[in-house]
């Protein structure tokens, strides 16, 4: 996936390099990996989990069922706006979203092509992965797969820039915590967000 100019600027930088070596964890079922940059009216979140966090599968999908699901997994990430919440002052608008993963085609993780139209209705949530005992970490196992997401937001108003708040629980069950490092004009901090303390303040 291609980083933007922001990120491969912060993560050359000394100051976040621990930050970006952190961010970038074992495969571990239920955890996801985030990095938020925030410059002026811009601000950039790149998400690395593991696939099973997203659907009940963490492989290439071996029928249409499987791809249906795919499909509507990506239909939730490109709607940025309902996944990643800024206070309304600021103004925030979702400008760029990149989607990836090794056992997932080009085809599967594109844009909705009928628009509104095409998106799942309000709400509609990720099916929650199924668990299976003894499934913790799989960090290089063949077959367990990981999506790597890019989102790019502006802001009109960056002076009201001053949260984040994820809604990306609700609509991803599998998802039980986030490992995030933030970097701000005000200097960076890692915290662990889950379904109830899901807000980053800066």
């Amino acid at each position: 996936m291609k980083k933007s100019f922001l990120l491969l600027f912060l993560f050359c930088s000394p100051v976040f390099a621990v930050a970006a070596a952190y961010a970038h964890g074992p495969h571990e079922h239920g955890v996801a990996h985030m990095n938020i940059a925030v410059e002026g009216g811009t601000v950039e979140i790149e998400l690395e989990t593991p696939l099973a966090n997203l659907l009940s599968f963490e492989h290439a999908p071996e029928s249409a069922a499987q791809k249906d699901e795919a499909r509507h997994m990506a239909l939730l990430l490109h709607r940025a706006d309902e996944l990643f919440l800024f206070p309304a002052a600021a103004r925030c608008r979702s400008a760029e979203i990149e989607l990836e993963s090794g056992a997932l085609s080009a085809e599967l993780l594109a844009p909705p092509a009928g628009g509104e139209a095409a998106r799942p209705a309000a709400g509609a949530a990720a099916p929650a992965p199924e668990k299976h005992e003894g499934e913790e970490e799989h960090e290089g196992e063949e077959g367990h797969a990981d999506l790597d997401a890019a989102f790019t937001f502006h802001c009109a108003n960056p002076a009201a820039l001053n949260s984040l708040e994820l809604d990306l629980f609700k609509k991803f069950p599998g998802v039980n915590e986030i490992e995030a490092q933030l970097i701000t004009g005000k200097g960076q901090k890692a915290a662990e967000l889950t379904p109830g303390e899901n807000r980053l303040r800066w």
